[in-house]
């Protein structure tokens, strides 16, 4: 069975509530301190640079959405955490002078306000209210920037519904998927366990227009994406991330829903394979590899054996030394066609071909479905084959020379599993057709020293180690 997810208005950091069957998750926080969810602060998060909101990434997402609107002209103001460091410059967060960023005529003066907004941008504090706060409705718009296809900047005036849609909960519910502490939410819901999101932006009984009448009594609000799609259209009242946070977690619920249910119709219409079947559908797999040119196959397969933060491949894939290498993960059959930060290896999944990267840099190949992993080949062999075909047309598009994947011990190049329990044979298999993929090229591993044993040709004796 799955949780409920809902939501509970709280004013302050220091309250607690505790809602009757639900397990309490506060989501307001200005302090790593305030609460083990502080990830998913839009005071905390930061953005990646990939927004369709122009910015150059590690912009503060509170700072995002505030600097990107305009006023006509913003004033005098200075920031401070709190009004007891009032005119301490110890303190300062953030301080403007008064200035027009709207002309006469009605036109955006765009030096002016760009170098506001950047200010924003670059500040390490979150400001709610650059303009202060009695001043936040006197706000006109929101200057989206953005690239149409032929690479040109486009400029757009985003109503205060339309920011919310394309500036806030779209690209807040894109950055905290890669969260752990989101994660770990969407784990106790779908094992059962109600959640309450609270935070001060969420409805209550005593709030305007939908925001208050949508809400039980008792305050508890629980979600929907109907529910939570009437309110981000309502503007009576401000739209928070608590209710991002919610919506994120039903997509994701109905996506995984959908997926483990058409899985499970395939598995039905095609029953579990015999081992004729399975043997013919490798055989099929073995001879669609062979087809490829020699030029088009990888130089090299290196075998990375997990012992410390030096062989961690977030980190990896981010730095000098692989540039021109595409890195396998242990994929969830489920998840393969997300962008969605996973457990173990499956970290680096927002780098794979279904995100908005131009090359993408990870490829998940699956060795199970969710929280276990395959048995057997008889009922795994479509799903893998489907994801290995999906990746050597990858591999011809893209032109990488080098494969980098996990092994569990090094002299071995068997793929190594971390947190699925998979068949040996599923695990030979998948390596068997890597290892083909880089006929005639190199195979070497690393340690966690990044010291290499030596290189081996790939023939067809290491080929044939998998049959063993």
């Amino acid at each position: 069975m799955i949780g409920n997810i809902s939501t509970y208005r709280i004013k302050t950091i220091s309250e607690k509530p505790s809602i009757p069957g639900y397990e309490t998750c506060q989501v307001m926080s200005w302090h790593k301190k305030d609460t083990p969810y502080y990830e998913l602060s839009p005071y905390y998060l930061r953005t990646d640079g990939l927004e369709e909101n122009i910015n150059s990434g590690g912009v503060i997402f509170e700072n995002l959405y505030q600097g990107s609107k305009i006023y006509p002209v913003v004033y005098d103001i200075e920031v401070y955490p709190h009004h007891t460091r009032r005119g301490d410059s110890r303190y300062l967060h953030w301080k403007w002078q008064k200035e027009n960023h709207i002309d006469s005529n009605g036109n955006i003066i765009w030096a002016t306000y760009m170098n506001w907004r950047y200010s924003l941008f670059r500040c390490n504090n979150p400001i709610h209210y650059p303009n202060g706060r009695n001043r936040a409705k006197e706000a006109v718009g929101t200057v989206f920037l953005s690239k149409n296809q032929d690479g040109t900047s486009k400029v757009e005036i985003l109503n205060y519904i339309e920011a919310r849609h394309r500036v806030y909960r779209k690209e807040y519910c894109r950055l905290i998927r890669n969260l752990n502490f989101y994660q770990l939410l969407f784990q106790k819901v779908m094992s059962g366990i109600n959640i309450s999101l609270q935070e001060i932006d969420v409805p209550h009984p005593s709030k305007r227009g939908l925001h208050g009448s949508l809400c039980h009594p008792s305050g508890v609000f629980v979600t929907s994406i109907e529910n939570i799609d009437l309110l981000i259209n309502d503007s009576s009242e401000p739209f928070g991330h608590g209710l991002c946070v919610a919506y994120a977690l039903h997509q994701d619920i109905a996506s995984y829903v959908s997926r483990i249910s058409n899985s499970n119709l395939l598995k039905n219409n095609k029953g579990t394979m015999t081992d004729d079947e399975v043997l013919h559908e490798q055989d099929n797999m073995f001879s669609y590899i062979k087809s490829i040119l020699n030029s088009q196959k990888i130089k090299k397969l290196i075998g990375i054996k997990y012992d410390g933060p030096n062989m961690d491949f977030e980190s990896m894939i981010n730095g000098p030394s692989f540039t021109d290498s595409i890195f396998i993960f242990n994929d969830n059959y489920l998840e393969h066609k997300t962008d969605n930060h996973g457990g173990g290896n499956a970290k680096i999944r927002p780098y794979n071909n279904y995100s908005k990267r131009d090359i993408p840099r990870s490829f998940g190949i699956p060795t199970g479905n969710y929280c276990e992993g395959y048995t057997s080949l008889n009922e795994s062999i479509n799903q893998i084959n489907e994801c290995i075909t999906e990746f050597i047309q990858l591999l011809h598009r893209f032109q990488y020379q080098n494969i980098v994947y996990s092994i569990e011990n090094i002299g071995n190049p068997t793929i190594g599993t971390g947190i699925f329990k998979v068949d040996k044979k599923v695990l030979r298999y998948i390596t068997k057709c890597l290892l083909m993929i880089s006929y005639g090229g190199e195979y070497t591993n690393y340690s966690s020293t990044f010291t290499t044993s030596a290189s081996v040709r790939i023939d067809d004796d290491v080929v044939k180690f998998m049959d063993q």
